[in-house]
């Protein structure tokens, strides 16, 4: 797993798994919801070898509970 970070008017993750396959992902996480939290979610699709980015959105809310 690699994390990238983009600097726009703020910092934003990206996480990119690269897989083994020809096949990638573009993973886009619910309103509210930390980007690890979400990623922790994809473990099956990550056991398949895809390719997964799953991008950071720009606002730093989460839910009650979530931290990041």
């Amino acid at each position: 797993m690699n994390i990238l970070k983009f600097k726009v008017d703020k910092t934003t993750r990206v996480i990119i798994n690269k897989g083994r396959t020809d096949r990638c992902f573009i993973m886009l996480h619910g309103y509210g919801m930390n980007v690890n939290r979400f990623y922790s979610y994809l473990n099956k699709l990550e056991e398949t070898g895809h390719c997964l980015v799953v991008p950071e959105a720009m606002s730093r809310y989460y839910d009650e509970g979530a931290s990041g």
